[in-house]
């Protein structure tokens, strides 16, 4: 009996000692398991914050690009309200009791069509009064409300004359009815606009913002407005 004691203690310690051996061994293995846990919970974390942050990549391009083209579209507006209202404002004194009666537009345009070959020649000529006269019969021309000749005034090759003009210091009523008159044609299609610009007018407003004449430096902007809302941005 004593020796089955002994052996059942015998036993019993080892038992015992072997649990106390295990234990360590099984809560590191708990550790390895919690901590790949966490590490697969942090990567997805990741994984899913990488997706909203490039969903949010996304959506702020799109927003930019959305903005882009909703500007476009109010610079456009703006731009023909400006260029309508532009086109109705007239220069000179009022009209009088004594005035002839006015033509329709269309019969007041055919009319100054028939007249371009003058208007023309006094562009082209070297007489100051008769320049500044046909520059601002182009520039009443160019004025119509709806459909303003402005190809056939292009055509006409007075374009490079007006930038010219632009230059003329020495007479500021030049300038200003030249710079209304690239005003109204750089309103027109894309294709009128560049027209103006490939001929060096750009530069030339710009340093006309600097101009000692009120008329000459609002002319010069309200053109530099026109070109540039025709301009991608």
């Amino acid at each position: 009996r004593l020796k089955d004691e002994r052996a059942t203690l015998f036993l019993g310690g080892t038992n015992s000692t072997r649990t106390q051996q295990n234990s360590p061994h099984n809560q590191k293995e708990e550790e390895q398991e919690a901590s790949a846990t966490d590490t697969i919970m942090i990567n997805s974390r990741e994984a899913m914050d990488r997706k909203k942050g490039y969903k949010k990549s996304v959506d702020a391009a799109d927003g930019r690009r959305r903005l882009e083209e909703t500007t476009i579209q109010i610079r456009k507006e703006k731009k023909e309200s400006r260029i309508a209202k532009r086109r109705q404002m007239v220069s000179g004194a009022p009209p009088t009791m004594m005035d002839p009666p006015k033509l329709s537009v269309a019969n007041a345009s055919i009319a100054k069509l028939e007249q371009l070959p003058q208007m023309v020649q006094g562009v082209m000529g070297n007489d100051p009064a008769v320049q500044t006269e046909c520059t601002t019969q182009f520039r009443r021309l160019l004025s119509i409300e709806k459909n303003p000749p402005i190809q056939q005034v292009i055509e006409s090759g007075v374009v490079p004359r007006f930038v010219e003009f632009l230059q003329r210091e020495d007479n500021p009523a030049l300038q200003f009815e030249a710079a209304w008159a690239l005003t109204n044609i750089a309103s027109g299609t894309s294709e009128h606009t560049k027209v103006v610009m490939e001929v060096g007018a750009v530069p030339i407003f710009v340093r006309l913002l600097m101009s000692p004449n009120d008329d000459v430096r609002e002319q010069a902007v309200w053109a530099l407005g026109n070109i540039a809302g025709d301009s991608p941005p």
